[in-house]
């Protein structure tokens, strides 16, 4: 996600320098009783600093072959995450753009094609964003996704109005101090510390708009920080900008947004264009081209990127895109015939007339099952074919 490039950049290089400073201490542990994960480094190996969304910053050492999953693998179990395909790696380039590591590609020839810095700023983040908070059921996963959620909302890319982002500022204190807190360090908390946008502490009614999130917290007494962070999820969710990755068109001031419905096309004075992950067949790149394939519709849409190589990046990450939310229901479609199959249907028998029940109860039990298994399995064939 966004964050600000230049004072997390001088940052790491403090880091870095402090590091090379201290020899005997790049081997201690840390507060959290980690170590660096290779004491001694040769040329089979490279260094990168790893901005967490928890804002600490952690040294890798990898190998030089090492891939994006590889880099990926060792940041998730730092943070014990196990639902990594949610999250990915993102370098700033020399032109200070954004760019995510592929995570099939070698890491150290992709930070080399985009960046001449030694000490490479990476970014760990939320890549794909969810389509139901209700599919994620590891806690560690929901924190880092409210963490990634918080930033965007700080940063502006989800737009609310006054009402809603007063009663996200209230899940985040929720979120961050619990029940414990008094009003008053609560106060304190959301005056110090970056809860919410830049915008809203420059309003003249911000004191008002402070009484109404203290209200907000003191009436979430009793709820725990987990049930916060998946309230904040659930309505950032429902937020303009929500999963949404920006690229610049060179033409008519047009841009494309890409999220995890699919793409949309926007240009000045032209309606907006969406093409759904399902109706694309196909993505091509030629030159500064991008072009859209709709298998549905029987249209392409072209868009004139500024560069060869951003028209190739845009057709990386929309082909990613487009086979993660497909993976995502294929889960979805085996978790609900799974669920089927633990708990089937029932009919309710006892509707039976005594009548029909005396003679021929075997061959009449025999019938409803066998409608029944016709009927569940149409109604299985269908909901299937609804999500995928």
């Amino acid at each position: 996600m966004p964050f600000k490039k230049i004072s997390i950049r001088n940052s790491l290089r403090r880091f870095s320098t402090r590091r090379k400073n201290d020899p005997e201490g790049a081997n201690t542990q840390d507060s959290n009783g980690r170590r660096d994960s290779i004491s001694t480094l040769d040329e089979s190996y490279f260094t990168i600093y790893v901005h967490m969304l928890n804002d600490e910053i952690c040294k890798f050492d990898l190998e030089n072959n090492a891939s994006g999953h590889d880099c990926l693998a060792k940041v998730a179990e730092v943070l014990e995450l196990d639902e990594i395909e949610y999250f990915g790696l993102k370098v700033i380039t020399d032109n200070e753009d954004e760019k995510w590591l592929s995570k099939d590609g070698n890491v150290k020839h992709q930070l080399q094609s985009v960046t001449s810095d030694t000490s490479p700023i990476v970014k760990f983040g939320l890549q794909y964003y969810a389509i139901d908070i209700n599919s994620i059921t590891n806690e560690i996963t929901k924190y880092y996704m409210y963490l990634q959620l918080k930033e965007d909302l700080l940063e502006q890319k989800l737009l609310c109005d006054r009402d809603r982002i007063s009663q996200l500022a209230v899940y985040i204190l929720q979120a961050e101090l619990g029940s414990m807190k008094s009003p008053e360090i609560a106060t304190t908390h959301l005056l110090q510390y970056n809860i919410l946008p830049s915008g809203y502490l420059r309003a003249e009614n911000f004191p008002i708009i402070v009484d109404e999130i203290i209200d907000g917290y003191i009436n979430c007494k009793g709820k725990s920080q987990l049930w916060a962070q998946e309230q904040f999820i659930n309505l950032a969710q429902h937020l303009e900008g929500y999963g949404y990755e920006y690229f610049k068109e060179s033409r008519m001031n047009g841009f494309i947004g890409v999220h995890y419905e699919g793409i949309t096309i926007k240009r000045d004075n032209v309606p907006a264009v969406f093409f759904s992950w399902e109706e694309v067949s196909c993505f091509e790149s030629s030159g500064n081209i991008f072009t859209i394939f709709s298998q549905s519709r029987n249209i392409n849409a072209s868009c004139d990127m500024p560069n060869s190589e951003e028209a190739e990046y845009v057709l990386q990450r929309c082909q990613s895109f487009q086979k993660f939310q497909k993976n995502v229901k294929i889960k979805k479609r085996d978790r609900i015939l799974s669920t089927s199959v633990v708990n089937p249907p029932t009919r309710d028998y006892e509707s039976m007339s005594v009548s029909n029940q005396s003679n021929n109860r075997k061959s009449t039990l025999t019938l409803a099952s066998t409608d029944e298994m016709v009927q569940n399995n149409d109604y299985f064939i269908n909901l299937i074919e609804n999500i995928c």
